[in-house]
């Protein structure tokens, strides 16, 4: 595992390296808010509205075929009403007509316009921001340890000193002849 943590070593210092971080950051959430809106995103809530549509005309036309209407003005506003949502959830031209527009659909003025990447290729990127962020994370995390760990060892050296000077005293001591 040594190894992977001195494959990549950063020049500078730790401010360095939190500077870098900060401006990271900073790149990816600007990443963010230019690619908030997706044409996948759009496609999907269609996708969405037409299940939805289709699932309120098969109850629909149900209700309907169940029996007369009460009044002559509300059967042509539900006729109407469900040969919309026909046409929404059931007719396969009428989809793909609605489809295209939305490749050809512009953004409203002041608002985020559609991102030219996909969401897969947004992600990506977002990953290799994620990604050196992280890198320089962990090189920051590694020469704490490294530092706490040259502070360990010195402290370890000057304990041994001590106990070496005190052990030194003692053995250098004359031993006094034991009286029998």
């Amino acid at each position: 595992m040594a190894s992977l943590t001195r494959r990549k070593r950063f020049s500078g210092t730790d401010e360095q390296l939190e500077k870098q971080i900060v401006e990271l950051l900073r790149e990816k959430r600007e990443l963010h808010l230019e690619h908030r809106l997706f044409r996948e995103d759009v496609h999907a809530g269609l996708d969405t509205a037409i299940s939805a549509a289709g699932v309120r005309f098969r109850h629909e036309a149900v209700v309907l075929q169940s029996g007369p209407l009460d009044d002559h003005a509300g059967s042509i506003a539900r006729l109407l009403d469900l040969l919309l949502l026909w046409s929404v959830a059931e007719n396969q031209d009428f989809k793909k007509s609605l489809h295209a527009a939305i490749e050809t659909l512009p953004t409203a003025p002041g608002q985020p316009k559609f991102s030219p990447l996909s969401k897969t290729e947004f992600e990506r990127e977002v990953s290799k921001f994620e990604r050196e962020i992280s890198i320089r994370k962990v090189e920051l995390a590694r020469r704490s340890a490294e530092r706490t760990k040259e502070a360990a060892d010195l402290q370890l050296a000057e304990v041994e000193e001590r106990a070496a000077a005190v052990l030194g005293e003692e053995v250098n001591q004359p031993v006094a002849a034991s009286k029998n």
